[in-house]
């Protein structure tokens, strides 16, 4: 029995015997890493009022307006029919 573990676990691990593999391995392990400071404390340099986002909020908000606008008999259609219990929906 402990042969045959033995055994095993060399066969295992034989792929990590290649040097290329472990250093890329280890460089995956690198890249996906990330650090977080919870150490510094971060500092205010400027507060108020920002235009552009409030004009780029407005336009987002018209643009979603014009979408339901255009597309209201499709909506009314799935409401009508995602409102039915899920047995009764339609299907292929």
């Amino acid at each position: 029995m402990e042969a045959a573990r033995k055994v095993l676990a060399d066969d295992a691990c034989a792929p990590f015997d290649v040097p290329a593999l472990r250093d890329a391995l280890g460089k995956a392990k690198q890249d996906a890493e990330q650090t977080i400071d919870t150490v510094t404390v971060d500092t205010v340099r400027s507060q108020g009022f920002d235009a552009a986002a409030k004009e780029k909020a407005a336009a987002l908000l018209r643009s979603f307006r014009d979408y339901i606008e255009l597309n209201k008999d499709e909506i009314a259609a799935l409401q009508i029919l995602y409102s039915r219990p899920f047995r009764q929906r339609l299907t292929e």
